[in-house]
């Protein structure tokens, strides 16, 4: 899963399209987090959507007294590799991006402090406070050196989009 979140993000980057970061939050915000244990410590391999059962004594309390049905879902679970631990640390590094026009992006919206040098090596600090995905409202406080213009662009999540296109 964190290969295929950095899968979309580099899309992205290459591509310009946004969509491949509403995937990168798909995963991120649902899939990613189902898959590891409670307590941080294992990850399920073999998950799907709604999955009943996610701990081995979960599996134990739901499973018949026959060997076939412990095997197969033990097979799904392991100690979590050190990628996985690390996989929203490198999420977040995607966060704001340079732009072809000197300045920034939001790519992936998060809390989260940047300092970028943008146009004409003018540096720009930007503090992003929200709850996104869990509330609607993002606060962008942006502070420059000198006045001037600083390109930035905003990125409208897809869930965004399709409420647009819903109430047309």
């Amino acid at each position: 899963m964190v290969e295929y979140m950095h899968s979309f993000e580099m899309l992205e980057k290459i591509t310009g399209d946004p969509r491949w970061i509403d995937h990168c939050e798909d995963v991120a915000f649902n899939s990613f987090p189902a898959a590891q244990t409670a307590d941080l410590k294992g990850l399920h391999y073999l998950t799907c959507p709604n999955q009943g059962a996610l701990t081995w004594e979960q599996i134990a309390r739901r499973a018949e007294p026959r060997h076939d049905v412990l095997v197969q879902p033990r097979r799904g679970l392991s100690l979590l590799p050190a990628q996985c631990r690390d996989g929203l640390a490198v999420h977040a590094e995607e966060l704001w991006l340079a732009t072809a026009d000197h300045g920034l992006a939001a790519s992936i919206y998060c809390a989260s402090d940047v300092t970028a040098n943008v146009a004409d090596g003018q540096e720009v600090k930007i503090s992003e406070q929200t709850d996104y995905p869990f509330s609607d409202t993002i606060e962008l406080k942006i502070g420059t050196e000198k006045s001037g213009e600083v390109p930035l662009k905003l990125r409208i999540p897809g869930l965004v989009r399709r409420c647009e296109r819903q109430s047309e």
